[in-house]
């Protein structure tokens, strides 16, 4: 995978629902997005997860949000800001 650290992020377009899947229980996956100015507020959603995942919500280098549900229950963050435009990455890995 390309995706293992937040330098090589996939991006994706914002609004858009991707399939992706954690190879190991060590595997990372992350994703940069960007907000815009009509639509500054971010919403990140893991859903129909297989195993216990979680979900951190970054912009540059600050953690902004986590979601750490038990078992495979959806993760969610939600990010109300006043930023006008931002890079955000999202990281997805395994609980254990």
């Amino acid at each position: 995978e390309s995706n293992n650290s937040r330098n090589t992020a996939a991006s994706i377009p914002v609004g858009t629902t991707i399939t992706a899947k954690i190879s190991s229980s060590t595997d990372n996956d992350w994703f940069r997005f960007n907000n815009t100015t009509s639509q500054r507020n971010v919403r990140v959603s893991l859903t129909n997860l297989p195993a216990d995942y979680d979900l951190t919500l970054w912009r540059n280098n600050q953690q902004v949000g986590i979601s750490q549900n038990d078992g495979t229950l959806n993760e969610q963050i939600t990010y109300n800001n006043s930023q006008n435009t931002a890079t955000y990455y999202a990281r997805v890995y395994g609980y254990n």
